[in-house]
């Protein structure tokens, strides 16, 4: 099991970690902390056409701990629902189980811890 931790937040992209690059691309940096304690976790330089998608992975990596956080209440909110009877158990294989099973993955993937 990895027991070490993401840097805590709040992570971030834009605002004054992005520049533009003199052939036209962009460097920017994913940060973490608050504004005037902030860290990089990481950086990327993009000269090309997928500038795009570069700023739309940047985005999606910048809302990870919140994106880990709100899965981890809604798999602790869904196994409470179940035990206490306000959830019915889901039927193996339904979408219900999947869904489920997706969260779990998805938790262990972010911790290290999967299997």
């Amino acid at each position: 099991m990895n027991d070490k931790k993401h840097t805590p937040g709040p992570w971030g992209f834009g605002g004054p970690w992005v520049w533009l690059t003199k052939k036209g691309g962009f460097f920017f940096h994913i940060t973490a902390g608050k504004q005037n304690e902030q860290v990089v976790i990481c950086s990327r330089n993009s000269c090309g056409p997928d500038a795009g998608e570069m700023i739309a992975n940047a985005r999606l990596i910048a809302a990870a701990p919140d994106m880990l956080e709100a899965l981890k209440n809604a798999r602790q909110f869904i196994s409470n629902g179940i035990q206490l009877g306000y959830i019915d158990e889901p039927a193996p294989g339904s979408p219900e189980a999947q869904t489920l099973g997706i969260i779990v993955d998805a938790i262990r993937k972010a911790e290290g811890t999967r299997r």
